[in-house]
């Protein structure tokens, strides 16, 4: 079954979604150097919902409709603060070298992938297709298949994101192109934002 499962996780993980769209964002406003941060942080979050799901607590934020509300209430709240941010300061941040700009980095990709509780339910419904109870530990094989989707996840927006961040880097030295690029993850941001509150209002 180890094929199908991959040739599945590659199609389902070059496929544009939420997390691509925000490691492209992170390359397009802070470089590769972002993107990869960006990327890393996105998989760790990825790593606590295979766990969550691995250990049968996937359930709880599937069917109690309370924690998968206020999971997208704060995921929208906090991708608009970043639209926010990204867009007052859009030019004006310099090239990346402060203390504390890769853990920034990396937990807000963790924390835009936490908020987005559609991972419990993907995994809910997606690993079991693969596991085998007469393969050995069904929890060990959940834990397994989920960090391989992980690896392949990271792979493909680390490269969507370096190529975001590699345009950057090579226009980017213009402080007009740089602002201008800023200005187009924070509406990249902005979007992400404004599609989990319509699904919100429409769910």
């Amino acid at each position: 079954m180890l094929g199908p499962f991959l040739i599945a996780v590659v199609v389902i993980c070059v496929a544009p979604g939420p997390d691509m769209a925000f490691v492209m964002a992170s390359g397009l406003s802070r470089g590769r150097r972002g993107a990869l941060l960006a990327a890393t942080g996105v998989s760790a979050g990825v790593t606590v919902w295979v766990l969550i799901t691995a250990f049968g607590l996937g359930t709880l934020v599937t069917e109690l409709p309370e924690i998968s509300t206020g999971l997208r209430v704060a995921g929208a709240c906090y991708l608009a603060y970043l639209a926010w941010d990204t867009w007052r300061s859009a030019g004006k941040h310099a090239e990346d070298n402060a203390g504390d700009y890769g853990q920034r980095m990396f937990w807000r990709g963790t924390m835009t992938n936490l908020a987005n509780p559609k991972m419990a339910l993907f995994f809910t419904a997606f690993l079991p297709q693969f596991v085998d109870a007469d393969n050995g530990s069904v929890i060990l094989q959940f834990v397994v298949l989920g960090l391989i989707m992980q690896a392949v996840g990271w792979i493909v927006d680390a490269v969507v994101g370096v190529a975001a961040g590699g345009a950057r880097d090579l226009l980017g030295r213009r402080p007009g192109i740089r602002t201008n690029l800023d200005r187009a993850a924070g509406g990249v941001f902005a979007a992400l934002a404004i599609a989990v509150v319509i699904e919100l209002m429409i769910t």
